[in-house]
């Protein structure tokens, strides 16, 4: 579950965290459908999440999470339900985000994500397990 509010289309979904922030609705729907270009979903920003796939409301719900520009960005597996072509996209936005200044902590499994990471660290039955740095980039 993303969490992408049923009766609102994707670019509405997007830029929801814009609206107590008193900004425009032509501004808001600028910033959530360029959000939704760079991963891939331009033809989409216009479709409810119902009409979604798995891997789209995913896309759709990492565009909502920074559509605020946020300092700080914390992802669950944000690979799970996306293919290849769109990790490696997610991945460049993320890289420049990172470029940009943010600090991005992410919980994953996912191996292309752990080769892009510049540090990972493991957990263990509960337990921090070290330090590892990726090998390759």
């Amino acid at each position: 579950n993303f969490n992408l509010i049923q009766g609102l289309s994707a670019w509405e979904n997007v830029s929801a965290p814009l609206i107590p922030a008193g900004i425009s609705e032509k501004d808001r729907r600028e910033r959530a459908v360029g959000l939704l270009k760079k991963l891939g979903l331009s033809d989409r920003s216009s479709h409810f999440p119902e009409e979604l796939s798995g891997g789209e409301q995913q896309r759709a719900a990492v565009a909502r999470a920074l559509v605020n520009s946020p300092y700080i960005i914390i992802l669950d597996e944000p690979t799970s339900n996306i293919d290849a072509e769109n990790i490696e996209i997610l991945m460049g936005i993320l890289s420049g985000l990172k470029h940009e200044g943010k600090t991005i902590l992410i919980s994953s499994h996912d191996d292309l994500v752990l080769r892009n990471a510049d540090m990972v660290y493991e957990l263990k039955r509960g337990s921090l397990a070290g330090l590892q740095r990726p090998q390759t980039r």
